[in-house]
């Protein structure tokens, strides 16, 4: 055999296995246009807590009563609620009766304050009737929307009458007082 047709064979066996191990690369690999995806939907869930924000309004005084004058309300005094939830207002005293008693600057005077004769009065300013306050929780606001963003008030005014039973009292510094909660809470 001649030596150039065995170099020439071992040149076109070379070339032909260069040629299929290129095509071999090319199937395996996509096109350099083509391209590959894949996707999954996946759920993103959460739940919000009820929330609520209230603004209360602060000490109220109602002045130098007078003996027999028809009482007069008090400024309003504003809630403010912020609420995710429905949400309702109520109100009560630290005196179980609802009337003032003498205060000394730093405590109810002891062992026995003097006591207004006639309980404070309230009632939603856009509300029909004053009713004595007491220590037990009375409703200003019941079954309120949520507020959204912007809340929602309701105000309450009070009113003190006085008689010729409520004694003056005899330290200047010293006045009649009771404590007022209020209560914002949610309802659902």
């Amino acid at each position: 055999m001649n030596p150039r047709f065995i170099i020439k064979r071992w040149r076109d066996i070379i070339t032909l296995s260069v040629t299929l191990a290129t095509l071999g690369v090319l199937m395996e690999s996509p096109p350099t246009n083509a391209t590959a995806s894949d996707q999954a939907t996946v759920p993103v869930t959460c739940k919000v807590a009820a929330a609520l924000e209230a603004t209360f309004p602060g000490a109220v005084s109602l002045g130098d009563l007078n003996v027999g004058a028809p009482p007069a309300p008090s400024a309003p005094q504003t809630v403010t609620v912020r609420s995710n939830a429905p949400w309702a207002v109520k109100i009560r005293s630290d005196a179980q009766d609802g009337r003032l008693r003498q205060w000394t600057g730093t405590g109810y005077a002891t062992p026995t304050p003097l006591t207004m004769s006639a309980p404070l009065e309230w009632k939603r300013q856009d509300g029909a009737d004053f009713a004595p306050i007491s220590g037990t929780e009375a409703v200003v606001a019941a079954n309120m929307s949520p507020t959204g963003s912007a809340g929602a008030a309701v105000s309450v005014l009070f009113r003190q009458s006085a008689s010729y039973d409520d004694e003056a009292l005899p330290d200047p510094e010293h006045t009649y007082r009771i404590e007022v909660t209020y209560v914002a809470t949610q309802t659902y």
